[in-house]
Parts: structure tokens; C-alpha cells; sequence
């Protein structure tokens, strides 16, 4: 998941969101994957996934609703139906991509980069909490009841 998405839920931006699951990685999650593939010598040659886990547009807004409840009015009340992404994705073409996807659930194994490099990805949650907390630092959403204005 793009910090975009978590940013234009927070600002209230996405009033709903498709049913779209999609895998969630945590950039520090990725260096330090990268770091142990490199100094591994068993990481020769080998490729290793990096990811905790799938989620979907609404599971990031429930996380963020019981997480950072100041932006809870902001963030995506529903989730659209299958069907209804189908029928929208006719005329707005951001949607396409989810309807074709129609609710389908990612499998990512990280297994190998596990037990090979030892490797613990964080949990998705901290994750997107983390992205949160540093898009509210860098002033890149409004904060609720904050009248100073923010890109």
C-alpha cells in the first residue's frame, strides 16, 4: 500500500472504497531484508519476498479509525460491493484494476526469507499506524480541529 491511499483516507478523501486486498510491506522491513540478502551467503542467487501479510482499503481505514481516532469522521465509512466497483469501474477508470481483481485475496509467503536470512517483518498494523504518524509529522494532512493550513 502507497502512502497516497492512507493520506487521502485521512484527509477524507474516499468517502467508500472497493473491496481490494492488497499486500502491505513496510520500507524498513525492506532494507532490512535487502541488507541480510546481501550479506548472506546463502542469498546468492535467491529471491525472497518481502511482505507480512494482505489487507484490504477497508481493514487500512478500521486500522486507522481505532488507531488515530482524531481522523475518524475523514476516513471511508463503506466498502463498495463486487458488483458495485463492476459498475463504477464502467465510467471511472481508477477502478478498473479492482474490478478485474473482484475481491481476490493475495497469498504472499515469506517463508524462504525467514528461515534462510532470519528475517521478522512488522506487523501490518504497525506499519500502517507508522505511516499515520508520519504523514501527521510531516504536515502532509490536515489535522482535525487544526485550522493552520496543510498541504
Amino acid at each position: 500500500m502507497e502512502a497516497g491511499l492512507i493520506k487521502a483516507m485521512m484527509n477524507g478523501d474516499l468517502p467508500g472504497v472497493p473491496v481490494m486486498h492488497f499486500g502491505v510491506v513496510d520500507v524498513r522491513d525492506v532494507v532490512d531484508l535487502h541488507l541480510r540478502a546481501m550479506l548472506h551467503p546463502d542469498a546468492a542467487g535467491r529471491r525472497f519476498i518481502a511482505g507480512k501479510g494482505s489487507s484490504s482499503l477497508f481493514g487500512v481505514a478500521n486500522i486507522l479509525r481505532e488507531h488515530v481516532p482524531a481522523f475518524a469522521n475523514r476516513l471511508p465509512a463503506r466498502e463498495l460491493t463486487v458488483e458495485e466497483v463492476r459498475e463504477a469501474a464502467k465510467t471511472e477508470p481508477a477502478l478498473r484494476e479492482a474490478a478485474l481483481l473482484e475481491g481476490r485475496i493475495p497469498v504472499i509467503g515469506n517463508d524462504r526469507a525467514r528461515s534462510v536470512l532470519g528475517w521478522e517483518p512488522r506487523d501490518v498494523t504497525d506499519t500502517i499506524v507508522a505511516t499515520a504518524d508520519a504523514l501527521i509529522e510531516l504536515d502532509a494532512v490536515t489535522v482535525p480541529g487544526n485550522d493552520s493550513p496543510r498541504s
